[in-house]
């Protein structure tokens, strides 16, 4: 299961027009423009997609399960890749990740 995530950085030069782009990325538009361009099947309950059949959206019982994004899934990047994705991380959220 591919995770789709967005974050609006704590700095972000336009953070009121970022959140309205997600507002879009989670529309129900938004989510037909996903499934016919970009071919990822729709989260949203009213339109019928591959999770939703799967009953995803209901809950975490079956094959896939959500999982929470965070630095813990690097731990199988080398580590001058875990290093240059931690200090990005902690550049665009200006945090420090457990």
């Amino acid at each position: 299961m591919l995770s789709r995530t967005v974050v609006i950085a704590r700095n972000a030069p336009n953070p009121v027009l970022a959140h309205k782009f997600l507002d879009y990325l989670l529309s129900v538009r938004g989510q037909r423009v996903m499934a016919a361009q970009c071919g990822l099947p729709p989260i949203r309950k009213e339109l019928d997609g591959v999770y939703e059949r799967l009953g995803v959206n209901e809950s975490q019982i079956g094959v896939l399960r959500p999982i929470s994004l965070g630095p813990g899934l690097l731990v199988y990047l080398d580590q001058q890749k875990r290093r240059q994705m931690l200090g990005a991380w902690r550049a665009i959220l200006g945090s420090s990740p457990r």
